[in-house]
């Protein structure tokens, strides 16, 4: 379904991950947590291109046939490296796990060392991955059984195994573990990096779900308490299925993006969905490693794909080396007794280190081959712009247990997003010249009729800066006629909607569309972001404890940028915006918007950054949904783990297939806020420009309605709040 996940100010910036936060041990130094973007990238300037391939000694079926002392095998491992060598890579990628350690933990740690002993006689580095969801939990220490004619042999340890992952009561041994290894080897230089967790959103068992994020949230923080010399990370994968269906878990995939050194992601799709992947996580702006790639028969080749990663300096791991007990040659899906495949999926030699290839070789040396050329003309260069995230110390974030106390106490919101009959804008809606509170009286009467408790407003900076406290006069006039009609407000600051050209000071004519906010003269010019922050901290501060408003959207669909131009800043934009806003930390939550984020072709449109740094620190989730109900029900699946109460603060729109019918029991039974958008059209009674309407419930006149049969339905519906969020199917507690 989605696509899909920040950051906040500083002036040496470089774009978004959780970077540089610095935290106090009780009376001790510092102790260093995320690196900066910026140091990130200056170690990535000292590094040679990586290049290597994820490695499985011959002899193992798994992870503890690979580290057992009774199976480990140095002689193996070397004649394998020296493969590796004479393929030009510079990098192997091992798995440990858990189990290995806590039968021996000094044995394991020397084999450890053996490995990365032989590998620098090779002049390779090593990464090692610590957990993976893939993989089963039936396997156990000790001998391990024969492979099975299926994908990598069939007997691939998860880790941690499901007695550790559903019982917190044990993570504490993960925690020794996992500082043990770091502390051993955290400023070993034959080490490239840390991959904390492989594909940590690839949940493939529900059950998985509920402590998927709580242990990734643990892992980062036991190994900031380390900080080795090396870089952390772990290893988002690309997830769009067949179907263009998005898979990713959006609460895991953003944490991971925002806290990591560097960006790891895996993909074994074609050249051409390689590159929009690069293209979506390099606004980051870190060093990037693809972990894994390379499957032959779903386009993933050395000849495309090495190519590009080559030209973008994007490190490059793919999977398999020798054919062993793991049979990576088979690919998913292969069953005992199939055929041979013609076409390997992984792996470069068979068991006898003869080559797959030998044309694939060849060419493959020459990739490899004047590494110190890679990343000359990158498309997506990774030092650009930046970012760094908010110092802890600033972040006034509500917890998910506030968010969810303060729901608690909130009757269901519904209601819709209202721009006055006669209005074409917020100029037109706010400025005294236009101002018109009988039509705003006669509005919100008619959604009270409706039934609906929640109107959303936006606000304009214009509008400010020409007569602040008239501004705020009539913000506190729609608040008066807002709770006489048993209504509660919801105002939105920023845009990314609409256009930098309608001219404030007169009345907005039928050219004169919504007005983008901060309009470009204030955004492009950061020596003018303090005039904005006056504006927004002066309403946040007049009106921070006003209970007639239930919550502020500080920037609608910050994702959503239609000006190319205005990619560079909105992070950073967005980022001060949060950071004045817990200045003031008003009572009322603060959120932005997010929006579904596949087109009609199921092509993701976001900035990974901005919509990971809102579902990251906004105190509820709050976002849009236009389509059907089977994509609502996705975007509400993934939304639903961050534990915070949500509000969908758009939808409606019947050429689409978001109706009231099929959008509000959703809703109601889920107590998910819904705010559609529109109530009087511009259209008068009798014309009819459109078959099917998009927005709006009825005609400019506020009695005609577009559809009887939906007014009535509205009221029927929401005549009776009281039952909502009685069984819901994705409830925003804890289990």
């Amino acid at each position: 379904m989605k696509k899909i996940l920040a950051i906040a100010l500083a002036a040496a910036l470089c774009f978004p991950a959780v970077a540089a936060k610095k935290e106090k041990k009780s009376g001790a130094a510092a102790v260093e947590r995320q690196w900066s973007a910026q140091k990130a990238q200056e170690w990535w300037a000292a590094q040679e291109w990586p290049v290597g391939c994820t490695y499985t000694p011959t002899y193992a079926v798994n992870q503890y046939e690979c580290w057992q002392a009774d199976s480990f095998s140095p002689e193996i491992i070397e004649k394998e490296f020296e493969l590796c060598k004479g393929l030009g890579f510079n990098l192997v990628r091992m798995y440990l796990h858990e189990d290995m350690w806590f039968a021996d933990a000094d044995g394991f740690k020397q084999r450890i060392g053996k490995v990365l002993d032989i590998a620098a006689g090779k002049g390779l580095k090593l990464t090692f991955t610590f957990f993976t969801n893939g993989g089963s939990s039936a396997e156990q220490p000790g001998p391990q059984p024969e492979p099975s004619g299926v994908h990598g042999g069939g007997h691939w340890v998860q880790s941690p195994r499901d007695g550790i992952f559903f019982d917190e009561s044990r993570w504490g041994e993960l925690k020794d573990y996992l500082q043990d290894i770091l502390k051993t080897f955290g400023k070993d230089k034959r080490i490239l990096f840390w991959c904390i967790y492989n594909e940590p959103e690839n949940l493939r068992s529900r059950t998985r779900y509920r402590n998927a994020l709580p242990l990734m949230r643990k892992l980062y923080e036991w190994a900031w308490e380390v900080r080795p010399d090396q870089p952390l990370s772990s290893s988002v994968w690309y997830g769009r299925g067949a179907n263009g269906d998005y898979r990713r878990m959006w609460d895991i995939f953003s944490f991971v993006c925002l806290n990591s050194d560097i960006i790891n992601f895996h993909c074994y799709q074609p050249v051409y969905e390689l590159e929009p992947f690069v293209k979506e996580l390099a606004v980051f702006h870190r060093p990037m490693i693809c972990e894994e790639y390379m499957a032959r028969t779903q386009g993933s080749t050395f000849d495309r794909c090495l190519t590009f990663m080559k030209q973008e300096k994007i490190g490059a791991i793919s999977w398999g080396l020798a054919e062993g007990k793991c049979k990576w040659r088979y690919p998913r899906g292969h069953k005992e007794g199939d055929p041979e495949p013609e076409i390997w999926f992984h792996s470069l030699y068979d068991e006898n280190y003869k080559p797959f290839s030998e044309i694939e070789l060849e060419m493959l040396k020459r990739i490899t081959a004047e590494k110190e050329k890679a990343g000359q003309k990158p498309v997506y260069p990774i030092d650009g712009w930046g970012v760094q995230a908010p110092a802890p110390e600033k972040v006034k974030q509500w917890t998910a247990e506030q968010a969810r106390n303060w729901w608690d106490g909130q009757e269901w919101p519904v209601g819709c997003m209202m721009i006055p009959a006669g209005t074409r804008n917020q100029y037109d809606l706010w400025q005294s010249i236009t101002w018109d509170e009988s039509q705003l009286q006669r509005e919100f009467a008619l959604c009270s009729k409706l039934g609906f408790n929640t109107v959303r407003l936006y606000l304009h900076e214009d509008i400010w800066f020409a007569d602040a406290e008239g501004f705020k006069q009539r913000i506190g006039k729609v608040l008066d006629i807002a709770a006489e009609n048993g209504i509660r407000i919801t105002f939105t600051f920023c845009t990314n909607g609409g256009s930098s050209k309608p001219v404030f000071g007169k009345k907005q004519q039928p050219g004169d569309g919504w007005v983008q906010s901060p309009k470009d003269p204030i955004f492009f010019d950061e020596s003018r972001w303090p005039e904005f922050k006056e504006y927004m901290q002066d309403i946040l501060r007049t009106f921070k404890d006003d209970d007639r408003i239930l919550y502020w959207c500080l920037y609608n669909e910050p994702e959503n940028l239609r000006s190319y131009q205005r990619k560079r800043d909105v992070m950073k934009f967005m980022a001060q915006m949060y950071e004045w806003a817990w200045e003031i930390r008003p009572s009322q939550p603060l959120a932005s918007s997010v929006w579904y984020p596949l087109n009609d072709k199921g092509n993701p449109r976001v900035r990974y950054d901005v919509d990971a740094f809102a579902l990251e620190y906004s105190d509820i989730i709050v976002f849009h949904s236009y389509r059907p109900p089977v994509a609502l029900h996705a975007m509400i699946k993934s939304l639903h783990r961050f534990q915070r109460p949500m509000i969908c603060e758009e939808y409606m729109a019947r050429n689409r297939g978001s109706y009231f019918d099929a959008y509000l029991p959703i809703f109601k039974r889920e107590k998910i806020g819904a705010i559609n958008w529109g109530l009087l059209s511009k259209t008068a009674p009798g014309e009819k420009p459109y078959s099917i309407w998009q927005h709006d419930i009825f005609y400019n006149d506020g009695r005609t309605p577009y559809c009887e049969a939906e007014i009535k339905y509205l009221k029927e519906f929401l005549a009776d709040k009281s039952d909502a969020g009685k069984d819901p199917q994705y409830p925003i507690k804890p289990e």
